[in-house]
């Protein structure tokens, strides 16, 4: 297994329960990891909202690919 630094910082603001979900999302094995190299840079509102909506559903249904 490797070791993969985690992410714990993000380059904008978003509120507390965001900030979690999304590092939770980023620093989690398997999904898109295009999407969460996306996430790292920009805020939320600038992702595209089929992502957003995916990472939602994914997080409510415990899937780890979307």
């Amino acid at each position: 297994m490797e070791n993969k630094k985690r992410i714990d910082h993000l380059p904008y603001e978003v509120d507390d329960e965001k900030r979690e979900a999304i590092l939770d999302y980023i620093n989690m094995d398997g999904g898109n990891e295009k999407l969460k190299k996306k996430m790292m840079k920009y805020s939320p509102d600038q992702i595209n909202e089929d992502s957003i909506q995916g990472i939602i559903y994914q997080m409510n249904h415990g899937e780890t690919h979307i």
